[in-house]
């Protein structure tokens, strides 16, 4: 019986291109797993801890390392902070001003304190949040009274898009403090000199990070450009990268290369030069036809270990409930459908195994583990490409030309025996395809495992649902030749 032969599936997600045009190991549906030694796998489910007690929209969760090297973890919300003793939470900080869900908190660490700032309340510090509330301080000079965004380099705390005592708000400018020399004090003298404008757009800073050599890449609404630590004097220079800024000011996170943003026209790679775009031929278009106007709620992170990228972002409600996820070493994409999240973070310090935690609506945060989803059921999927009978693979498979085929079995190494295959079918690739039958996989006649199905349109593709793990289809089918 002539076979059509998916050996490998490790072109991932395509929703850029109709099925019928997409990538022989490409798949026009991709949802709930990742990519885990040569296998699509169900992704980790997402356990809920204790929630904190009030009707918090948690918004960011971060570790920070004592001065003497102890763990601390802390989320923020939009009304206050909160430490994690790894069973209960501890309220470090009320804030005083009504916030929103898109007022983020930014953190930073200097020297032997933590830093936090949300661009409503004024800056904050504690030395050990296990222990010590986050409090405001008297400020030398110019003090700040609050800043969207903050980053540290070189000894120096920098503030952007800020309201201070001596020029008050001023959306596109950096404020930087002296240099400190002494970890026990200094940090908060500003000079009213110590300041730089963005000179070319009036509109707001939005993000920043420390990159290699000396630079802070800052994007705003409509630009990115990297501040540089000249060493001189002056000792700061602006330099303009492009004209695409960023959609939110948590849009962006670490890449072996630099960072990942999300721009206005696409997905970017930074490093201080010239963006690279990513992700524009399978996914980009997907993205910008599904995310809300609630857009600034977009949230990325990395996971460190496995070589993902995750993108939060909302087709409508105010918290993001979809995920699309990168894995930059094999550049591949998938999705997940099921998860609502502010944020996610990935924790590796003083760790012996590294941890990844949701933030979410009501108080809560979730743990990245298990096979559940804080006790339902995770549902995978995978669709292949619609094939045009066994036209798309007879040249490599040496198979007799078809130009229409019917299904008669699915072979599969998918797991476990309760994975349903069905077969899609229709006539022209751009139709809505239509189920014609599903089974699950059995051993039946010493074939295992394997799914007997039927199918019979020009276009065919197979899906699979339910599965932990899946690599391969083997579809056996009899056909008419081209005439």
């Amino acid at each position: 019986m002539p076979k059509i032969r998916i050996r490998d599936l490790r072109g991932g997600l395509n929703k850029k291109d109709p099925p019928h045009l997409i990538g022989n190991n490409q798949c026009s549906e991709l949802q709930n797993v990742v990519y885990r030694n040569g296998i699509w796998t169900k992704r980790p489910g997402i356990v809920h801890r204790v929630a904190t007690g009030n009707s918090d929209a948690m918004l960011e969760y971060v570790d920070y390392v004592s001065p003497s090297g102890v763990l601390t973890e802390v989320a923020g919300s939009n009304t206050n902070l909160y430490y994690w003793n790894g069973a209960t939470w501890t309220s470090r900080f009320s804030t005083g001003a009504t916030r929103a869900t898109t007022d983020k908190w930014w953190f930073v660490e200097f020297f032997n304190k933590s830093y936090a700032c949300n661009g409503k309340d004024g800056i904050i510090r504690t030395t050990d949040p296990a222990s010590i509330n986050y409090t405001t301080f008297a400020w030398g000079d110019t003090t700040i009274n609050n800043a969207k965004v903050m980053v540290t380099m070189n000894q120096r705390l920098f503030f952007m898009n800020t309201d201070d005592s001596v020029n008050g708000v001023n959306i596109n400018r950096i404020i930087y403090s002296n240099v400190v020399t002494d970890p026990t004090g200094g940090e908060t003298t500003i000079p009213a000199s110590n300041w730089i404008p963005l000179d070319f757009t009036q509109s707001p800073i939005q993000a920043a990070a420390v990159l290699p050599n000396r630079s802070i890449a800052i994007w705003t609404e409509d630009k990115v450009a990297s501040l540089v630590d000249t060493g001189a004097n002056p000792a700061f220079v602006i330099k303009f990268s492009a004209n695409n800024g960023i959609i939110a000011s948590k849009a962006f996170t670490v890449h072996p290369r630099g960072y990942f943003y999300i721009s206005h026209d696409g997905f970017y790679l930074y490093n201080g030069g010239q963006p690279v775009p990513v992700g524009n031929d399978v996914v980009v278009n997907y993205f910008f036809s599904n995310v809300s106007a609630n857009r600034e709620n977009t949230y990325c992170w990395t996971d460190l270990e496995n070589s993902e990228i995750h993108i939060l972002y909302s087709t409508g409600p105010e918290e993001p409930d979809r995920h699309l996820v990168w894995n930059y070493l094999y550049d591949m994409w998938c999705e997940f459908t099921n998860i609502s999240a502010y944020s996610g973070a990935y924790l590796f310090r003083r760790k012996q195994t590294p941890a990844s935690v949701y933030t979410k609506s009501a108080g809560i945060t979730g743990d990245r583990t298990g096979s559940l989803d804080n006790g339902g059921a995770i549902p995978t999927k995978l669709t292949t490409k619609a094939f045009y009978g066994n036209v798309d693979v007879f040249n490599e498979f040496r198979e007799i030309p078809f130009d229409y085929v019917q299904t008669d079995i699915v072979q599969t190494d998918a797991q476990p025996n309760t994975t349903t295959v069905a077969t899609q079918g229709a006539d022209y690739g751009t139709e809505t395809f239509t189920q014609q039958s599903s089974n699950t996989i059995d051993d039946t006649d010493g074939i295992s495992p394997r799914a007997d199905v039927w199918g019979e349109k020009h276009y065919q593709r197979w899906e699979l649902t339910g599965f932990n793990t899946v690599s391969e289809l083997i579809i056996n089918y009899t056909g008419e030749a081209i005439e």
